[in-house]
């Protein structure tokens, strides 16, 4: 019922499509209230149709646990734990997870935590809320697109209350965000809110850029306009993705609108001189000191893609480019962790068939500009599908041009170029059904239910796919199987069969990362863990004392070299080794609480009061610390 519903209210709303150019002669005038009700009533329905959509796909996300970076940055993370998004530069900045450009997803992150702690619950609700919110948006800019002059063929924006064909092709490119499967990276995958919540603010910008441009009072253009700069910067402190937004509102200025060009660049300007916000929130100190270079090296640092040549990469992602318009087109072979290769020359075959797959796309769409001039030469709706290309161009422009980043393809970079796809292909979808309409009816009338059909696969897709994100060990056995030459893979599923007490397996993978990368540490590091789990104490030791060789000053090592000791009653030696952790990380709860245990099991209770102490207040929801004072509290007073 609610889909027929849905394309019941979508055909009364848009009584018999047409050439959006085509004049509409109401049967009678309407002002007033009755506008509203107009207004609000398919809007209101589609919003419900894509927020059971959002709810289908996302629902049974809520439990899914931590992954991969969200211990890094949430669950080990010192400014998460204190609300302290104040992250300095440098590489105690890098320590916690995101760069200071990033401080409102941190800010979001920190008060999950301290709402409800380390509850993932609360982590995904908010992830899935702001999928939520960018779905609407998206809904909210296509059908503002459709009341804009160069949509309508008038001198001026439409009349918000005239029926149009905008609301069928918003309700399907909303839906095909909603529950495209290639979401479920950046919605499922809790760090990568601040993709998702950029994206949101990128396209509230962009929303409130359109609605102050076609909004009939000053005030609420005023208010509009102060909102989508707003927007703009929260877009920008929250991740660098948001650099291109003074660019697309460039974009939809000169695509959609229409005037002197003295007023047009006007409203523009502004948004431009937002431009430095990232570039000095992420290495302002490094332009200061070093100039250009300076800047360079920040951003390398930043990246930690030294050993990547920027030509190397550029030319990697022009091959990237074509595999993320495949995944959009067929998600098959989806993956968290892909083993993508570097090209080193734009003469490789495939290399050059990505670049002439672009080529022909910005052609097609600089094409369909040029032919809807002025409103002449073709359907509006051509022209919206050529907005939708150079947006999906110019978003991925930050993460897939000249800055080299550590992984090569990740899916979540569809994420906000995504938009701009799925407006093209509803654009596109709607346009053919116009040429249908008169030569194949039935053809014509085929078009919906066909768009609403692949919407209904998209979202089985996606579901299946969050269910693999709800247990640690079926996600990456299937990330082994996709990328099984890729260490990362091998030493995080080794770490997971760890944590099901599977020593066995997780040793042999672990052993299978070092295999791959015998000089990174962490796996070193994480085969004494498992070695020590399984009571091979010498050989843990000196998996250990390999990491330390590989990467002096490794904190965790120490830690748990310490733990090693512990377990066999070296508790003086134990101390020394926690201590060397606090020296190197002084902000770890757990070392803290490791080291009272141990300066209480030796009989020093003052000592371990101390450290009881200083772990609470690190992370005052460290149960174990807390339990710890009071048992040491009790000791020292003699209770």
């Amino acid at each position: 019922m609610l889909w027929g519903g849905s394309l019941a209210s979508v055909e009364r709303v848009v009584t018999g499509a047409r050439h959006a150019r085509t004049p509409v002669v109401p049967s009678r005038a309407v002002s007033g209230p009755e506008v509203s009700v107009r207004r609000a009533r398919p809007a209101l329905a589609h919003a419900a149709i894509l927020a059971g959509a959002v709810a289908l796909v996302y629902g049974q996300t809520l439990g899914a646990p931590f992954q991969l970076d969200d211990l890094h940055c949430i669950t080990h993370n010192a400014y998460v734990r204190t609300a302290d998004a104040s992250i300095p530069s440098g590489v105690e900045g890098q320590d916690t997870c995101a760069p200071p450009s990033r401080s409102v997803g941190t800010y979001t992150l920190a008060l999950n935590h301290r709402l409800g702690g380390l509850d993932v619950t609360g982590y995904h609700l908010f992830n899935v809320l702001v999928h939520l919110l960018a779905t609407l948006l998206v809904y909210a800019l296509v059908t503002l697109v459709f009341r804009t002059p160069a949509v309508t063929g008038a001198d001026a924006a439409a009349p918000p209350d005239e029926p149009r064909e905008g609301s069928q092709v918003a309700l399907v490119s909303a839906l095909l965000f909603a529950v495209h499967p290639l979401q479920t990276q950046a919605v499922t995958y809790v760090v990568q809110r601040y993709t998702s919540l950029a994206t949101a603010f990128y396209l509230g910008a962009v929303v409130l850029y359109l609605a102050s441009r076609t909004s009939s009072t000053t005030g609420r253009r005023w208010a509009a306009y102060t909102g989508a700069l707003l927007s703009t910067v929260l877009a920008m402190r929250t991740k660098e993705i948001a650099f291109t937004i003074p660019f697309s509102v460039a974009l939809f200025e000169g695509l959609l609108f229409r005037g002197p060009a003295k007023g047009r660049v006007a409203r523009v300007a502004p948004f431009l001189l937002t431009l430095p916000v990232i570039p000095l929130a992420m290495f302002g100190a490094g332009v200061a000191t070093g100039g250009a270079a300076g800047a360079d090296a920040s951003m390398r640092a930043l990246a930690g893609t030294d050993d990547v040549a920027r030509w190397h990469y550029l030319v990697t992602q022009v091959r990237a480019v074509a595999t993320y318009l495949r995944l959009l087109v067929l998600p098959v072979g989806q993956n968290l962790d892909h083993d993508f290769t570097l090209r080193r020359s734009l003469l490789v075959p495939d290399v050059l068939a990505s670049l002439g797959l672009a080529i022909v796309l910005l052609g097609a769409a600089a094409w369909a500009v040029v032919r809807t001039r002025d409103g002449r030469g073709g359907p509006a709706l051509s022209r919206v599908a050529a907005l939708g290309t150079f947006w999906f161009f110019l978003t991925l422009s930050v993460e897939s041009t000249a800055v080299p980043l550590p992984d090569l393809l990740v899916e979540h970079r569809m994420y906000l170029p995504s938009v701009g796809f799925f407006l093209a292909v509803s654009s596109l979808a709607f346009m053919l059904r116009d040429r249908l309409r008169s030569s194949h009816p039935g053809a014509a009338r085929a078009v919906l239910p066909v768009l609403l059909l692949a919407v209904a696969v998209l979202a089985v897709a996606a579901h299946q796919r969050n269910e693999l994100w709800r247990d640690s060990v079926s996600l990456w056995e299937d990330v082994a199987r996709k990328s099984p030459d890729r260490a990362r893979v091998r030493l995080e599923l080794g770490r997971h069969y760890a944590a099901q007490r599977r020593f066995d397996e997780g040793a042999r993978e672990v052993a299978a990362a070092i295999r791959l990368k015998p000089g990174d540490a962490e796996a070193w590091n994480n085969l004494g863990a498992l070695r020590r789990q399984q009571g091979r104490a010498d050989e843990a030791l000196s998996s250990y004392r390999r990491a330390l060789e590989l990467r002096p000053g490794f904190a965790e090592v120490h830690h748990n070299i310490g733990l090693l000791l512990a377990s066999v009653g070296q508790l003086e030696e134990a101390a020394e080794e926690f201590g060397e952790a606090l020296r190197l990380k002084p902000d770890s709860a757990d070392v803290h609480n490791a080291l009272g245990i141990t300066w209480a099991r030796l009989g020093r209770m003052p000592d371990a009061v101390r450290e009881f102490q200083e772990a609470v207040r690190i992370d005052p929801t460290h149960a174990g610390a807390r339990a710890n004072l009071a048992r040491a509290t009790d000791a020292v007073l003699g209770r």
